[in-house]
């Protein structure tokens, strides 16, 4: 929906380039964009359509790459990393998310593989000389957060304190073995 490219945008770099497969997502992440950016801002980010294997930039042009809930839904996710291991300059960054693996089959119909974090990084190391796996949500809360029922009282509460307490009580509970989401932040390409 371009919000995280928009984001980026904004955020003082020079430029930023969004990638999306479909051009619906193009579609409402320009629309996003006219509406809510700074021609400047905006004069800074293009979409392009493809996808992660063959991205449409030059080699060690980047200075970060972001692969945002995707690589769970490839069929070569070491394919999808060496990719942006190539376009990254030396310095460069990757940050990849993806939902901590639960089950020994994906939970979700749409992934065709899901990670426990040590298997994340050993896919991530083949193409960077170093990986940072950091946990978050704890799996059991998220999906309490995300039923029906009851627990919305519960999400009521939890927004009511995080918007006007300025307060996330979520942010402090502690992580454990089953997080919901893994980010990794890979430095160091092997193809620089």
């Amino acid at each position: 929906d371009g919000k995280l490219v928009a984001m980026l945008g904004g955020c003082g770099v020079r430029r930023v380039l969004g990638v999306d497969y479909e051009t619906s997502g193009l579609t409402v992440g320009r629309e996003r964009m006219v509406r809510e950016l700074s021609a400047d801002t905006y004069g800074k980010i293009h979409l392009a359509r493809g996808d992660g294997f063959k991205l449409p930039v030059r080699s060690h042009e980047w200075d970060l790459a972001v692969v945002t809930d995707l690589i769970e839904h490839v069929e070569e996710p070491s394919s999808l990393v060496r990719e942006a291991a190539r376009v990254l300059r030396g310095s460069g960054a990757m940050i990849v998310t993806t939902p901590y693996r639960a089950t020994e089959v994906p939970l979700d119909k749409h992934h065709v593989a899901e990670f426990y974090p040590e298997e994340l990084k050993t896919l991530i190391e083949e193409s960077f000389t170093e990986v940072e796996i950091v946990l978050s949500d704890p799996l059991w809360l998220v999906e309490l957060y995300t039923m029906g029922g009851i627990t919305k009282p519960l999400r009521l509460a939890l927004n009511c304190l995080a918007v006007w307490g300025k307060v996330n009580p979520m942010l402090d509970l502690p992580v454990g073995r089953y997080a919901g989401q893994i980010t990794a932040v890979a430095r160091g390409s092997r193809l620089a």
